[in-house]
C-alpha cells in the first residue's frame, strides 16, 4: 500500500504537511506507516517570477547536492503564473495543485479549512486543532480591528 508524506513549502520554507494514503486521503493511524516505503512529495510554491516561466515543474531540484533516492518527488508551482495561466494547464492533477494554491494563499482561512475538510487531507485530530487555531486567529483579528477603529477615531 502506497503512502505519501506531502510537504507544502512557501518559497522553500515548509509550512504544512499531510500524510496521505494511495487515494490521497488523510491517514488516521500513523502508527501503521511503513516509513521504508513511503513516498515524499515536496510541493514548493514560489512567489517570485522564475526565469523559465513554467507554471508547474516536476522533478527539478535546483541545489547542487544530488538526491540519492527515487522516493522524493519535487514539484515547484509558480503561483504568480498559476493564477494567470490556470486555463492553459491541461493535466487534471496540475489543475488541482493550482486550485489548492489559490485556496491556500488567496482565499480566506475558512475557505482553506473547508477545502481541507472536504478533501480529507488531514486526520480528525489535526483537523480539530486547525479549527481551534483558526477560531483563535479570527478572535485575535477582531481585537486588532477594534483597536484600529479606536486609534483612527482619536485622530
Amino acid at each position: 500500500m502506497k503512502n505519501y508524506y506531502v510537504i507544502n513549502c512557501f518559497d522553500g520554507v515548509p509550512i504544512l504537511e499531510f500524510i496521505l494514503n494511495q487515494n490521497y486521503k488523510a491517514l488516521e493511524d500513523v502508527k501503521t506507516i511503513n516509513w521504508g516505503e513511503i513516498k515524499y512529495i515536496i510541493l514548493d510554491f514560489k512567489t517570485e517570477r522564475l526565469k523559465n516561466n513554467k507554471t508547474i515543474e516536476k522533478g527539478s531540484v535546483t541545489y547542487q547536492n544530488k538526491i540519492l533516492t527515487k522516493r522524493i518527488i519535487y514539484i515547484r508551482i509558480n503561483i504568480y503564473n498559476a493564477h494567470m495561466q490556470e486555463k492553459r494547464v491541461k493535466k487534471r492533477s496540475y489543475q488541482k495543485l493550482i486550485e489548492f494554491s489559490e485556496i491556500l494563499f488567496q482565499k480566506e482561512p475558512r475557505d482553506f479549512f473547508e477545502y481541507i475538510k472536504s478533501h480529507k487531507l488531514m486526520n480528525m485530530h489535526d483537523l480539530k486543532n486547525l479549527k481551534k487555531a483558526l477560531e483563535n486567529m479570527e478572535n485575535e483579528q477582531k481585537i486588532l480591528d477594534s483597536w484600529k477603529n479606536v486609534c483612527s477615531k482619536k485622530k
